[in-house]
């Protein structure tokens, strides 16, 4: 199975319960900082933060494909 297919695979199985109230807010950037593991792969860890809410951690890994980098797995911060 390619990472690709892992990653959604694990999106339909941790679907996020998702209010109302948070569909239809604002999520902005606070930080970004990416840490490259090898030539091929590199992990970037976001503070993002919603109006009203406190900063919440993202990370997502990142795999090189060609010229662009596509995100292979999300994970806990």
């Amino acid at each position: 199975m390619s990472p690709r297919e892992d990653l959604q695979r694990e999106l339909r199985r941790n679907r996020l319960r998702v209010t109302p109230k948070q569909q239809h807010s604002r999520t902005r950037i606070v930080n970004v900082r990416a840490t490259f593991r090898s030539q091929g792969s590199a992990r970037a860890d976001a503070i993002l933060k919603d109006r009203g809410g406190p900063p919440y951690p993202l990370q997502l890994y990142l795999e090189r494909r060609g010229a662009l980098r596509v995100v292979t797995r999300i994970g806990d911060a």
